[in-house]
């Protein structure tokens, strides 16, 4: 063919061209028509001609028709060889999408590709880098769909998107790719040269026709240096539209020969072989089998790099014996872009046993290499044990591994095998070893332990029970040593379990009963030999047991086929081993067993027959004592011990817990030696005036408790038998049985130790009272109050309830200390000790009234000494010229400076011609000296003249305490005028707290109450002396008067004076009750005065009393008067005196005296009349004024009247103001009007 048979082939017609397969003859035309154009016809509309006659080629230019689209452009066709070919290239539509001219992508996110200018190339044959077939060209940028791309690969503005487009069966396939590449980075530290490719190919369908299938792709290459060459390994991921995380991975199925530290560059510097592998493990041989970046889209991270290596080199565990063979290697290294790397190692391979092949794997960080059985491994165990260097023999030989866990050092110091176990070990006739468990294990290293070894663990039916027994193959021994523990709960007869095993029915008649609860076996495969450790409890009492530990072994004769038994065992009570003895008559009962250490001796006895059951315990002579929780004594301690003390921590000395059974009942008892004692240095008041060094208190303190079936005859069997079986020990007689308990002590004076006992019904305590009884019988004296003559009164009588104080004489003297007798008494849980003591320093002699210390039992137990003391009070007693005597009852006075005993009472002083009785209180706070306060009356009339008829005097001191008087308005209620005057302690309206119980002895209890209402106004004061001298006197009979001179004689000196009076108008005739006239007028007056010398102040205030009336008793009086001057200070020339207060409008100076009004009031009925007035005088003003007002109330009516008139003269105004105002009105005008707005 040639150029001219083209132009006569390609004719215009009818403006356009028409071409056949046909048309030019040609195989590659037909091909392009039967591949592109659905009726094998390619025609060119609006065609025309643009190539010249002289030209070796036809070019026809104008609109094809294009796999539905109209494509604007030429088809150009010429020569090549003899045959011809075409070439169309043309513009497809603006704003063509792939799913314009393909169906199948309409949906797909090809359709969103954005192509500026796209055309395309048909060829119909391939000419040098032009290929045959469908070329699309176009200007290309990501799609929506991308963008998450952009920031690790952007193909920019100038991207083009081009590739070979062809139909399958009418389906598009395409690979178009985009260029130029496009430089990424990897984690910030690798870059990499990236093609991106937009992939479309088909894939059949199993029910229809096949479908399209669309995929991007990112390609690129990863490098390193081999040999000093560069070697490209070719990574790609493929995704859509769904961008999560690009996972780079090598594309290609080549195996690539590197060393770790070549491609260390891939993990930002990451030496894997130093940094990502065992130390024990060098790997050699490697290849490279994948490799994968994992890039994250939103994270915008280089997530992890993987690696997937194999190893032609085993790894030797343990040489030529524990070897991994097909290792295969996988790292990973995360975010390998931070630093430190968190690199992840994994290592599989397998192991070949002998015959066993095992599956395993390690890991970072310790690479503990770990496995199981591989599939389809023979599993013969004992090949497996022999293999390792273990010893088999004497094992069963049909052993088969069911499942195997393995485990191993990467060093190969140690490895170890699990292994469950099917099949039987059959030990002796009707035993056999069931559910066998073996454990292979290997120690490096050399040295004693090391090398291989092999145990078994099993489950054993013994008497009835299933326990697990184990073993460890002994070189030493032949056969396998098993041995095992059934734990507590169980409960096996000592006797089915032995003849089960040997066929021994006789076992000694001590044990023949005993009851296992705990079971530990031994015994030996070769020999058959068995050892029986059987923990238990013996019955010795209703409910009590004692632990016991017993020993059988069982020694077979393989010659007769018989065995031979010995036994041993021991007792446990708390932390002590009492070792048994058995004795030679089988027949023989009695239970007994021994402790004999360093320091420590005991014995246990269990007797049947007597139904006895005894333990003694002596550790006195141990350098350290164990502490003991009675407790741990479990099941030993009766139930009534065990509610009492079960919880008691105690260190004995000596221990002695027995019981005792008979068919009428169950006792017991405890008897305790106790370290440790009380030293009376700790008593109040007494120990700090003890001699330095006086040993003077109890030691050896032993308690004894029994139950209640001890007392009386019906008791007398047991403590017969309680007696006997604890001879060695003393505190156990029968007087500390029958009496219920025992508490004991010896007491130490000066070079000197006497021993007393108190039996103690410790089941039934008593409640015991707020202050223990006193101690003493001696009477103590107390003086009338209220008698003209100081009768003496004795001490309040005991109480009703029986004395339960146990008394021992003692009769010794230590330093001032003087003890006649020790009692003992038990109340209220508490062991008390008494004290029948005094106090002398020459002729002063203090009585300690119920002087003691009561100790808890139940602290004693634990070694813990922590007494309860008490101290009633003292009695006085002074020789001499003037016979001094008291009583004085103790308080503890809470102080925010340090509490302290204050001992308060009755003090009587006795001369030839008097006797002067009165109250008293001493004290010595820990932050002052010692205080004393005394304060006496003499109640009897001493004459004059009738208007100061004296009727009592009265005398008081303090030393270092302060006396603190009342204001003028509480001079009434002042405990000491309110006792002079026979009136009561408590006021109106006083709320005093209780006073103490006194025995019934009303003289101590109005002291006391003295006393006790004293307290707010004396308190201890360091270098204050008060001395206070007072009188009683009447004035004619008519006005009673008590006057109370105090001088303070602490600097600065100050000098106070209280008087109180009252009177009566008629007075009250001696000894009548009523008055045989009525009164006209009850009247009292307080007067309270002040001299401060060194200060120059003098003052005296009045006080009409309240209650005060005149006339009748509804006209009530009130009111005050004052004067008062100061010759120094600030105020040096100021006076005043005032009877009523001041004028109204006169400004009162802070420093004068505040005065009420002097008034009255009277209220009858529906009349009320009210008046007061005053009067006042100072250096500058003179002042007088007073009201009047009436009132009378009916119902609604109203009338009253006020009058006033106040006075003021001032010298420095040099003139007066009266004032005379004056109301007054119709009270019946007024009373209506007012109640008619009402």
């Amino acid at each position: 063919m040639k150029t001219t048979d083209i132009r006569k082939a390609i004719v215009l017609a009818a403006g356009q061209v028409v071409v056949k397969r046909e048309t030019l003859a040609s195989t590659d035309i037909a091909w392009v028509l039967d591949q592109h154009f659905p009726d094998k016809t390619l025609t060119v509309a609006t065609a025309s001609i643009q190539s010249q006659p002289a030209d070796d080629f036809v070019l026809v230019g104008g609109t094809i028709k294009l796999f539905g689209v109209e494509v604007t452009g030429t088809v150009k066709f010429y020569l090549d060889g003899n045959d011809a070919q075409l070439v169309l290239e043309g513009a497809l539509p603006t704003g063509w999408r792939f799913g314009d001219s393909f169906e199948d992508l309409k949906n797909d996110y090809f359709n969103d590709f954005s192509l500026s200018t796209p055309k395309l190339r048909l060829r119909s044959k391939a000419s040098q880098s032009k290929v045959r077939g469908l070329w699309l060209d176009a200007g290309f940028t990501l799609p929506p769909a991308f963008e998450v791309l952009k920031w690790f690969v952007d193909p920019g503005a100038e991207a083009k998107l081009s590739g070979p487009i062809s139909l399958d069966d009418g389906l598009p396939v395409m690979t178009l790719s985009v260029s130029p590449k496009i430089t990424a980075s990897l984690g910030g530290y690798l870059d990499i040269d990236l093609q991106m490719q937009h992939l479309a190919k088909t894939y059949p369908h199993p029910r229809s026709k096949p479908v399209v299938s669309t995929i991007s792709q990112l390609a690129g290459d990863l490098s390193f240096t081999r040999n000093s060459q560069p070697v490209d390994v070719p990574i790609a991921v493929f995704f859509n539209q769904e961008l999560t995380v690009l996972n780079f991975q090598m594309l290609t199925g080549k195996v690539f020969d590197l060393g770790l530290s070549e491609i260390a560059h891939w993990f930002n510097g990451v030496d894997l072989g130093s940094e990502g592998m065992p130390k024990a493990y060098n790997p050699v041989g490697l290849t490279l089998h994948d490799v994968c970046f994992a890039i994250g889209m939103r994270t915008q991270l280089l997530e992890y790099v993987s690696l997937n290596l194999q190893s032609t080199e085993p790894w030797q565990i343990v040489p030529s014996k524990v070897v991994i063979d097909k290792i295969q290697i996988d790292f990973m290294v995360v975010q390998p872009q931070k630093k430190p790397a968190n690199i992840q190692a994994t290592i599989v391979g397998g192991i070949k046993l002998g015959t066993v092949i095992l599956d395993v794997y390690a890991q970072m960080p310790d690479f503990l290499i770990k496995g199981s059985l591989a599939e389809n491994s023979p599993v013969d165990l004992l090949p497996l044990i022999d293999y390792l260097g273990g010893v088999s023999e004497g094992a069963p030989a049909d052993l088969k591994i069911d499942v195997l866990n393995f485990e191993a050092h990467p060093a190969g110091s140690f490895y170890s095998f699990e292994i469950n176990v099917s099949g039987g070990w059959q030990i002796v006739k009707d035993l056999a070893l069931k559910d066998i468990y073996a454990s292979i294990a290997y120690q490096g290293g050399g040295g004693e332990g090391r090398g291989v070894m092999a145990d078994f663990r099993g489950m054993l039916a013994l008497g009835g029970v299933v326990l697990e027994v184990s073993t460890e193959q002994d070189a030493e021994v032949e056969g396998w040593q098993f041995s095992g523990y059934t734990g507590p709960g169980q409960e096996i007869p000592i006797g089915r379990l032995i003849e089960d095993i040997t066929g021994v029915e006789d076992l000694p008649a001590a044990i023949a009963d005993f009851t296992i609860s705990d079971l530990g076996v031994s015994f030996n495969t070769q020999s058959k030999d068995f050892s029986f450790t059987c923990k238990g409890q013996i019955p010795v009492g209703d409910s009590e047991e004692v632990e016991v530990t017993v020993t059988i072994t069982c020694e077979r004769d393989s010659a007769l086929g018989s065995y031979r038994n010995t036994y041993e065992g021991d007792v446990i009570l708390g932390d002590w081993q009492f070792t048994l003895k058995f004795s030679e008559d089988p027949k023989e009962k009695i239970l007994v067993a021994s402790l004999d250490k360093t320091g420590t001796k005991g014995v246990i006895q269990l007797n049947p027959d007597v139904g006895i059951f005894s333990a003694y315990l002596d550790q006195s002579a141990a350098s350290e004592r164990k502490s003991l929780n009675l407790g741990s004594l479990g099941s030993a301690l009766p139930s009534e011990l065990a509610e009492l003390m079960g919880k008691v921590e105690i260190t004995p000395l000596q221990m002695a817990l027995g019981t005792h059974k008979d068919k009428a009942s169950s006792n017991y008892v405890l008897a305790l030696q106790l370290d440790g004692g009380l030293s009376l240095s700790r008593l109040p008041f007494v120990g700090e005036r003890l001699p330095k060094g006086a040993d003077v208190g109890m030691k050896d303190l032993g308690l004894v408790w029994c139950s209640a079936g001890l007392s009386g005859d019906k008791g007398k069997e047991a403590r017969t038998a309680f007696v006997e079986a604890f001879q060695e020990v003393d505190l156990i007689d029968d007087d500390a049985l029958s009496s219920g308990g025992m508490f004991s002590a010896w007491l130490t004076v000066p070079s000197q130790a006497e021993p007393f006992e108190l039996g103690i019904p410790l089941r039934s305590p008593v409640s015991r009272p707020t202050v223990p009884a006193r101690s003493t019988a001696t009477p103590t004296t107390t003086p009338s109050m209220t008698s003209m003559t100081a009768a003496p009164s004795t001490a309040p009588p005991p109480p009703k309830t029986p004395d339960t104080v146990k008394w021992f004489k003692v009769g010794k003297n230590a330093g001032p200390l003087s003890l006649q007798r020790i009692g003992l008494k038990y109340e209220e849980k508490k062991v008390w000790f008494l004290f029948d003591a005094s106090l002398k320093a020459g002729t002063v002699t203090l009585i300690l009234d119920g002087l003691g210390a009561g100790l808890d039992p139940f602290a004693l137990l634990g070694g813990r000494v922590e007494p309860e003391f008490t101290l009633c009070g003292l009695g006085l007693a002074i020789e001499g010229p003037a016979e001094i005597s008291g009583a004085f009852l103790r308080d503890r006075i809470q102080d925010d400076r340090g509490d302290y005993d204050e001992f308060s009472g009755v003090v009587i002083v006795k001369t030839e011609a008097l006797t002067l009785s009165g109250m008293g209180s001493y004290a010595e706070p820990p932050w002052s000296d010692p205080s004393f306060f005394a304060y006496a009356f003499l109640d009897k009339p001493i004459g004059g003249p009738p208007f100061f008829f004296v009727t009592g005097l009265a005398l008081g001191i303090a030393i270092n305490r302060s006396l603190d008087l009342p204001p003028i308005d509480q001079v009434s209620q002042f405990p000491l005028v309110r006792l002079a005057l026979g009136e009561n302690l408590a006021p109106p309206g006083a709320n005093l707290p209780a006073i103490r119980d006194t025995g019934g002895d009303a003289e101590l209890k109005t002291l006391l109450e003295v006393q006790q209402a004293m307290g707010p106004y004396t308190r201890p004061n360091s270098g204050q002396v008060v001395l206070a001298v007072g009188v009683r006197f009447t004035t004619f009979k008519i006005l009673n008067s008590f006057g109370l001179l105090v001088a303070s004689l602490e600097k600065p000196v100050k000098v106070d004076l209280l008087m109180s009076s009252r009177m009566q108008i008629p007075a009250l005739p001696p000894g009548s009750t009523p008055s045989p006239a009525p009164p006209i007028a009850q009247i009292g007056i307080d007067l309270r005065g002040t001299w401060i010398p060194d200060d120059g102040v003098l003052g005296v205030e009045g006080r009409i009393t309240e209650g005060s009336w005149f006339l009748d008793s509804a006209c009530r009086l009130s009111g005050g008067a004052a004067f008062a001057s100061w010759t120094s200070g600030a105020h040096n020339g100021d006076f005043v005196m005032t009877v009523g207060g001041y004028h109204p409008r006169f400004t009162v100076p802070a420093h004068y005296p505040k005065v009420p009004r002097l008034a009255f009031q009277w209220i009858r009925g529906p009349i009320e009349i009210k008046g007061d007035g005053y009067f006042a005088m100072t250096p500058s003003a003179l002042m007088a004024g007073g009201s009047l007002s009436a009132t009378y109330r009916e119902g609604r009516l109203k009338a009253w009247f006020n009058c006033g008139a106040d006075f003021l003269v001032a010298w420095s105004l040099s003139a007066t103001k009266p004032a005379c105002p004056s109301r007054s009105g119709r009270p019946i005008g007024l009373g209506w009007a007012r109640s008619a707005r009402r």
